[in-house]
């Protein structure tokens, strides 16, 4: 293989390797240099290929040059900025603490119908207290009637 373009193979996986946002990457070998592969897991856990590098390009399709592994840095901290700033604006906006206030008042609302239902379950022990009465009153009444007849 040529030195520069391993090399370059070299620091692409070492740089797509070293950050730490989780991703696998890796470069495999396929018959020839001209089959270079670089591969990553995207969003949906799928394998892809990336770039396909062939030697005369290297720098330029793998983004290997200064110039443009600096913007691809850049570029990857201002998406993580702006992620954390909408975070931030979510939380100054209220929606968490909304979010909070509903499952307190979740909660106490909940409270209070375990209360109720307690108060119902009384009423009907007492409920069922009396329909056992009467059924007893019925079935001597019955028996009165039987022995009469």
């Amino acid at each position: 293989m040529d030195p520069s373009l391993k090399r370059n193979l070299t620091t692409l996986h070492s740089y797509l390797n070293n950050k730490n946002d989780d991703s696998y990457i890796f470069i495999s070998k396929t018959k020839s240099i001209v089959d270079q592969q670089v591969i990553a897991k995207n969003e949906n856990a799928s394998w892809e290929i990336v770039h396909n590098i062939k030697p005369d390009n290297v720098l330029s399709e793998a983004g290997l040059g200064e110039k443009k592994r600096f913007n691809l840095r850049y570029s990857l901290l201002e998406s993580e900025l702006t992620q954390t700033k909408e975070q931030l604006n979510k939380i100054n906006s209220g929606d968490y603490y909304d979010i909070e206030m509903e499952l307190k008042s979740s909660k106490e609302d909940n409270a209070v119908y375990r209360e109720q239902i307690k108060d119902l379950e009384k009423d009907n022990r007492l409920l069922v207290d009396r329909l056992s009465k009467l059924v007893k009153d019925n079935g001597l009444v019955n028996l009165k009637l039987i022995h009469q007849g």
